[in-house]
């Protein structure tokens, strides 16, 4: 069949399901029939090539496996469906781009992925461009672990650029590159891609896993976070960031409101000047990042001091994680401190409430010789209510005296005395009670 000149518009009221799939393909079948008949039952499609295996476990999805059936007609249908929500593709063989000319008619689909070795995106500007730029429910674009050369880069800025104002989140994670003889490559395209996602200033969540970030994409990054006035999620991990691109998107990260959670984990390039950099951002007061994740990095005691010292007034800042890094007990000290500062009851009361989680990959786990910092985190955690958070960290520490009419004082009182006399107020409270 020449793809080129077949009209599956004009056969679609004449063909028969069966006749476009083989009979083994039993599922390939249902799908067109619930694509044809827009059934809101069939939200997501997989499409795979052979070398996917419907036995393993995770393949419980609806997934379109082709062997010898036309994808064309997949992608037909999947243009003419209005109830399809999401399309998720590992696909990288020759017909793929009948697939594409015919898909990109759908107005319906919110998410998009292409997956695990597919080589899609030469052809995307070209056969897609219409898909992304006129389907105004398009929410999310995923590409994991995709090969793409120059002209693929150049490709997919094109598309980005061009795509619907409703993108809401941009996964761009491992990207394999490799030269146009197909040989393995290192070809820092990024920097156009990066510029063109700065068209949207909706953007809500920008994910750059696994890409070589050096200063020209930095740059790039740098005025796309500028201008993507909503971004709450950035993700860099594993991005070979080092001190100076750091200090380039410190800058830009400054303005960033709306900004609730940062990735920076496993960029082992970033050295002390780069710590202090990304601390100052937990000192201002109008950014109000929620989660800081910085494990697997060079991170020791001098720049856990840093990190707790940018904390002292920070009150948005909920998780911290410093798992995989060379922390030793001196480093934790100032992280006790932090939580809970025992030199005076006032300062007990005025330790940190907010933070919830540091350390592990899950933020709870700490080692064993930072238990006390466990200790504070836990109660951190215990309640919404500082004012029942502090009084257990008093009564942790001070628990032979009653301090609930303490509180009822709300402490305002205690700046103006000497560690002495607040002794002595909480001696009379608790012999008046």
């Amino acid at each position: 069949m020449n793809d080129e000149l077949y009209n599956y518009a004009a056969k679609a009221d004449t063909i028969k399901i069966e006749d476009i799939t083989s009979n083994q393909n039993i599922q390939n079948q249902t799908i067109l029939r619930q694509l044809k008949d827009n059934d809101p039952d069939l939200e997501v499609i997989y499409l795979f090539d052979e070398s996917f295996d419907p036995d393993e476990p995770e393949n419980t999805h609806d997934y379109f496996h082709n062997k010898g059936d036309d994808i064309g007609w997949l992608g037909y249908y999947i243009g003419q469906c209005t109830t399809l929500r999401e399309l998720k593709l590992s696909y990288d063989n020759n017909d793929i781009n009948k697939f594409y000319r015919e898909m990109r008619c759908n107005k319906s689909i919110k998410k998009i992925h292409f997956n695990g070795g597919c080589c899609v995106i030469n052809s995307v500007e070209e056969q897609m461009a219409l898909f992304f730029r006129n389907n105004h429910n398009l929410t999310t674009i995923y590409m994991v672990d995709c090969r793409m050369d120059a002209e693929g880069a150049r490709q997919l800025a094109l598309a980005v650029g061009g795509c619907s104002k409703s993108l809401k989140q941009i996964s761009i994670i491992g990207t394999d590159w490799y030269e146009e003889d197909g040989s393995d490559g290192d070809i820092p395209q990024l920097a156009n891609v990066f510029t063109a996602i700065g068209n949207h200033t909706q953007l809500e969540q920008l994910d750059l896993n696994n890409n070589s970030i050096g200063r020209e994409e930095s740059t790039a990054l740098a005025f796309t976070i500028h201008c993507t006035t909503q971004l709450k999620t950035l993700n860099l991990y594993l991005n070979n960031i080092d001190d100076e691109v750091i200090e380039i998107l410190v800058d830009s990260l400054s303005n960033c409101n709306q900004l609730r959670e940062l990735n920076l984990s496993s960029n082992r390039s970033i050295r002390s000047s780069g710590l202090e950099e990304v601390a100052t951002l937990l000192e201002m007061p109008d950014l109000k990042l929620e989660k800081l994740f910085l494990q697997d990095n060079n991170i020791g005691d001098a720049e856990a001091l840093v990190l707790a010292n940018a904390l002292a007034n920070n009150t948005t800042l909920k998780t911290l994680s410093l798992s995989n890094c060379h922390i030793t007990n001196e480093g934790w000290a100032p992280f006790s401190k932090l939580l809970c500062d025992t030199s005076s009851v006032n300062n007990t009361y005025l330790s940190n409430y907010t933070l919830v989680h540091v350390g592990s990959h899950d933020c709870r786990i700490l080692p064993d010789f930072v238990a006390d910092v466990g200790t504070y985190l836990v109660k951190n955690r215990s309640s919404d209510d500082k004012r029942r958070v502090a009084m257990a960290k008093i009564l942790l520490n001070y628990s032979h005296f009653n301090v609930q009419p303490f509180f009822e004082w709300e402490l305002k009182v205690l700046p103006l005395m000497t560690v002495g006399l607040q002794w002595h107020l909480l001696l009379v409270l608790h012999l008046l009670e």
